[in-house]
């Protein structure tokens, strides 16, 4: 259940890069994120990804654009690392139930030109076979705005807690469907994104 909830928590990641937030992180460590994709349009940053099979890369619905490029192993962005691989996307699968106006089912699987070149730093986060675990708490991770302000050019890491479904509903009315988790961390501000 802890990586799934990890999923979860990147594809809110992803919804924060392109509301350009993730505050409240700190720096991840180069190697604790083999399975985390930077989607790229256009030359920028869109949004964050995982890698769940070397041919497909799991993401939010809301990221899909025309030549979509995906970029693993990467860490730095103003860097060229040797670590890093880029690949085309050939296929993009939107959840049938996805409604751009809720963010419901706010989820797509990307499918690559080529499998990805497994390695120490790149690797497909493995999925939990059993969702019976209580987990009560998250690892999120991007580029996203920190609470300065700034773009870092390292990727950011945070655990943030699960919140309660009738705390998120009442903090966002009308706004949290059956298909979200709500999460963040009120003591300290950390945070990935906000509903709109």
């Amino acid at each position: 259940m802890k990586k799934l909830m990890v999923v979860l928590s990147l594809i809110a990641a992803a919804w924060a890069e392109e509301q350009n937030k993730l505050v409240h992180g700190g720096p991840c460590d180069k190697t604790s994120h083999p399975y985390q994709a930077a989607l790229y349009a256009s030359g920028h940053l869109l949004c964050g990804g995982v890698l769940i099979h070397p041919l497909w890369v799991l993401t939010a619905a809301h990221c899909k654009k025309p030549n979509l490029q995906v970029f693993l192993g990467k860490h730095n962005l103003r860097q060229r690392e040797s670590s890093q691989e880029q690949s085309s996307v050939v296929r993009a699968v939107i959840h049938p139930g996805y409604d751009a106006a809720t963010h419901d089912q706010d989820i797509m699987l990307l499918r690559l030109a080529r499998p990805a070149k497994l390695s120490e730093l790149i690797q497909p986060l493995p999925l939990e076979r059993d969702c019976s675990a209580n987990t009560t708490s998250c690892h999120i991770l991007g580029w996203g705005k920190t609470a300065d302000g700034d773009f870092p050019d390292t990727i950011q890491c945070a655990y943030i807690h699960l919140v309660p479904r009738e705390e998120c509903e009442r903090a966002y009315p009308g706004q949290i469907t059956q298909n979200m988790l709500c999460a963040g961390d009120e003591k300290y501000g950390k945070d990935s994104c906000q509903v709109r």
